[in-house]
């Protein structure tokens, strides 16, 4: 997906070192430092 997304920041999980996160942490770690959008195939995440 990184290459389709020119002009914009694209960081995973594992360059994070977030991978182990739960799903409650994973927002709040991402609302923390800044992310507009937060991409995921999870169906088990909340809208």
């Amino acid at each position: 997906m990184r290459r389709h997304l020119h002009g914009h920041s694209v960081d995973t999980l594992a360059e994070k070192g977030w991978s182990q996160k739960g799903n409650g942490e994973l927002l709040d770690l991402a609302e923390r430092d800044g992310y507009d959008v937060l991409v995921t195939t999870d169906q088990s995440l909340p809208h």
